[in-house]
């Protein structure tokens, strides 16, 4: 049995080095993988992220000329403030409408067409804008919130940028109103390539109203930021949205190439370990086949002599043809 145990022990020795080694390649491989998926989808959502980010600025900034125009002439009618506001409209823009509220009640629009539910509106009776339109003024900047329900119907993004006119005789400046400018929301989100069906990636975003992960999710599906996504900020005018995104179906459905490794490495260890085992059996059968003659040798009562077949010279003996005789082997 020891004989045996020392025989089959270089391939239990090598068994267990080669399952090891088999186990750190699969876990290199796997690592090596999920790298290459993580940087993947970390490309296509930082292509996302920019879009979202240079079109929401860029709608959001190309209203601020009309900050100036208003300081300048606080009094202006709705037809000035139409040709000021529509060369914005030209071009690639999700801009839905703009207008401004003098002490926050929305008088001049445009387009008016389409739009004429908000003319009037009161800030103050709608809290939700009323909030974003009060944060604006108190921070003196550009606040984006929403998305959110418009009187107009459908739903929006609403950069608001608070107006004040400099009073040459006290030397204040002193609030006018805002100036909100709606961003369609399926405009953006198309623009953006969120609706791309040849994208790869499955995306959510939460930080409704620019407050970054501690904001509601707006768009895609809340169990996204369950499944280990890619997380990345867009920063907006002020504050900031989060990006998730996952392979579409999941990580572990994009790790094709582990099955076919695992089994080569399979292969592999069978190919090293059972040429190994045929010729240890083979070791060991022999070893037993030289015992077994060894014993029939030496324990045989019939004398027995092994001589050299050319020579004839004596090369053992056993003990049954040495006792009769007295002689001994020397």
């Amino acid at each position: 049995m020891k004989i045996r145990l020392v025989t089959y022990l270089p391939i239990f020795l090598i068994g267990f080095c080669l399952i090891g080694l088999g186990i750190y390649a699969d876990k290199l491989n796997t690592q090596s993988q999920e790298h290459e998926l993580y940087q993947s989808v970390l490309d296509q959502l930082s292509i996302i992220r920019a879009r979202l980010e240079g079109n929401i600025n860029s709608n959001a900034q190309s209203v601020k000329g009309l900050v100036a125009a208003i300081s300048i002439e606080p009094n202006m009618t709705q037809e000035r403030f139409a040709a000021l506001a529509k060369p914005l409209f030209q071009g690639q823009t999700q801009l839905r409408n703009i207008g401004a509220a003098p002490d926050l009640v929305i008088r001049y629009m445009f387009p008016v067409q389409g739009n004429e539910a908000a003319i009037g509106l009161n800030y103050r009776n709608v809290p939700a804008q009323y909030d974003a339109a009060k944060k604006a003024i108190d921070t003196g900047k550009l606040i984006i919130s929403g998305p959110i329900n418009l009187v107009q119907g459908n739903q929006g993004f609403i950069a608001n940028i608070p107006v004040f006119i400099h009073d040459e005789a006290t030397g204040k400046s002193n609030l006018w109103g805002v100036i909100s400018a709606v961003l369609d929301t399926e405009n953006l989100y198309a623009a953006s390539g969120l609706h791309d069906s040849k994208q790869k990636i499955e995306i959510s975003i939460r930080g409704k109203d620019a407050l970054g992960k501690q904001g509601h999710i707006f768009f895609g599906r809340d169990e996204v930021f369950t499944l280990e996504p890619v997380l990345l900020d867009v920063v907006l005018p002020y504050g900031s949205w989060q990006l998730a995104a996952i392979p579409k179906g999941g990580w572990s459905n994009h790790l094709s190439d582990t099955g076919i490794f695992r089994a080569a490495i399979f292969l592999i260890g069978l190919m090293i370990l059972i040429p190994l085992f045929f010729l240890s059996s083979f070791m060991e059968k022999k070893r037993e086949s030289e015992t077994l003659l060894r014993g029939l040798f030496e324990l045989s009562s019939v004398g027995i002599a092994l001589n050299d077949y050319a020579t004839g010279k004596f090369i053992n003996v056993n003990d049954a043809l040495l006792s009769p005789t007295g002689s001994t082997r020397k």
